[in-house]
């Protein structure tokens, strides 16, 4: 749990689940995580500090009690988030990819992306768990709904006035990028179960993971079915005569 006040008010917002958010929330929410414990820690450690805890330790107070095991706590919390940061980091650039170039360069990187994941997935200490790993890969598909978005509408917000064959093409390109993605990480998850002896296993919630990306793609099959016939009759309209007529 997010670290409180004395209100009892959380001190730092958790991360989060939103649709828009891609993966480098996860790596900044746990940075933050750090140096706000490390900024609690160093207080516990100030001459103030020190001599309250020594008095209530001489008169034996119950609350001396309590502060051990919030000090055992705020250690544990300390090293999840600095560790959940170690091995996020090892990530960051192959995640680059799905900010700053577009789908083509996402689609080649994705092996690349899903075997790092995978590496840190079956050495980090704390990160393991399958609601982490499920926000995780549900930040990498939002970001790459996000890039493919941006790829479709360079042109501009009306998809129907671009050049048909070149958004035909985006369309095609979306398609590819959620069919590897969604391949690569099968795969992943197919030879982590063949291994002996198990190491940990991609048991996540693939609904969440695939579910927007995967709707976005189906329409964009949709729309490309529909270009493609507009095409092929605009290509038909261009000839006079038709052999056979």
């Amino acid at each position: 749990d997010a670290p409180r006040d004395a209100s009892g008010k959380p001190m730092m917002k958790g991360a989060s689940d939103d649709d828009d958010m891609g993966p480098d929330t996860e790596l900044e929410y746990w940075r933050q995580r750090t140096g706000l414990l490390n900024s609690i820690i160093d207080q516990t450690k100030t001459d103030k500090c020190r001599l309250v805890l020594g008095v209530c330790m001489a008169a034996r107070s119950h609350a001396h009690k309590a502060w051990k095991q919030i000090d055992l706590r705020l250690t544990d919390a300390s090293n999840e988030a600095k560790d959940n940061v170690k091995y996020l980091t090892t990530i960051e650039k192959s995640l680059e990819p799905l900010y700053a170039s577009g789908p083509k360069e996402v689609l080649e990187g994705v092996p690349s992306l899903l075997s790092n994941v995978k590496m840190m997935y079956t050495i980090a200490r704390y990160y393991h768990t399958n609601e982490r790993m499920t926000r995780l890969f549900s930040k990498i598909s939002n970001q790459m709904l996000v890039c493919c978005k941006t790829h479709l509408l360079e042109a501009g917000p009306e998809p129907w006035t671009h050049d048909k064959a070149e958004l035909l093409a985006k369309l095609r390109l979306t398609i590819a990028l959620y069919n590897k993605y969604y391949s690569e990480y099968q795969a992943t998850k197919e030879k982590l179960a063949s291994q002996i002896p198990k190491p940990r296993q991609f048991d996540f919630n693939e609904d969440k993971i695939f579910s927007r990306f995967g709707l976005f793609k189906r329409r964009c099959e949709k729309v490309a079915d529909m270009f493609s016939t507009i095409i092929q009759f605009e290509e038909l309209a261009e000839h006079k005569e038709i052999v056979g007529m």
